[in-house]
């Protein structure tokens, strides 16, 4: 089980006595980089399902403006 890490640890390995870090590596596992692809690939899709919905969904006026 991979091991839990809180805000503070985080922060701690971004900034050392002299100042915030310039370079930091971060490790993706190839579960987590799935995940995260999926979830990015889920997210435009319903913003374009939504964004159609809400196009189709658009009041039409029933009745004309006397001109």
């Amino acid at each position: 089980m991979p091991q839990k890490r809180n805000i503070k640890g985080l922060l701690d390995s971004l900034v050392d006595k002299d100042g915030l870090k310039t370079e930091v590596t971060i490790n993706i596992t190839n579960r987590t980089l799935t995940r995260l692809s999926l979830t990015l690939l889920g997210t435009g899709v319903a913003i374009i399902i939504i964004a159609r919905l809400a196009n189709n969904l658009k009041i039409k006026p029933s009745v004309k403006a006397a001109t």
